[in-house]
């Protein structure tokens, strides 16, 4: 039984909002998508009852089904806009990468070779010294930057803000008002100087 037009509460309005391939068993999202303009993927998105709010349908699917989301839900028949929960497996970061690696799914892809050299350059960090500093002195749109250097937003406003790779100050920095101070007169020095130079005695 579905209850479409109230959101998704049972696996069966999932499928009632699903296009089903009989051959590879897929079932293909109806409804609406979330679009990461940045990594240029997509997800289906459908109001969840129990909380209120609007969830991704795969952990949607995986909750009715029994099943508790993990750090990362993905697919192994490897379509963009398949939900069904016999085809979605979920866990952490490093089972996703294992699962990839084992698989071959993204090998040879130019978006991921490239990810994998920056990668290896930069230690895991997705920006550098030299590409923050290039951010912050842009006058492109913070969205254009991070869409060609394939980060977040948020990660080109914190360059920009100096929150994050912000250029080192100068060791010289403030060293001529530490120089000072340091050798500042005391009270004694002071006092012969204002009663100006002492003669000698006859």
């Amino acid at each position: 039984m579905t209850t479409l037009g109230r959101g998704l509460n049972t696996i069966a309005d999932v499928r009632g909002r699903c296009v089903v391939d009989e051959i590879n068993k897929c079932w293909r999202w109806d409804g609406a998508f979330a679009v990461n303009t940045v990594k240029g993927s997509r997800c289906p998105v459908a109001h969840f009852p129990p909380t209120g709010r609007t969830t991704s349908v795969l952990r949607i699917a995986l909750l009715l089904t029994g099943k508790r989301p993990g750090a990362v839900t993905w697919r192994t028949c490897c379509s963009d806009s398949c939900v069904n929960p016999a085809h979605l497996l979920t866990g952490t970061r490093s089972q996703w990468g294992e699962w990839c690696e084992a698989r071959g799914n993204l090998r040879g892809q130019v978006a991921r070779r490239a990810a994998n050299r920056r990668s290896k350059i930069t230690n895991g960090a997705k920006l550098t010294p030299e590409l923050a500093a290039w951010a912050r002195e842009s006058s492109q749109k913070g969205t254009d930057i991070a869409h060609a250097l394939a980060i977040s937003p948020t990660s080109v406003s914190r360059a920009k803000l100096g929150r994050t790779w912000a250029p080192l100050a100068s060791p010289f920095a403030g060293r001529s008002t530490i120089m000072q101070t340091r050798h500042r007169p005391g009270p004694g020095a002071r006092a012969r100087a204002a009663n100006g130079p002492m003669r000698e005695a006859a």
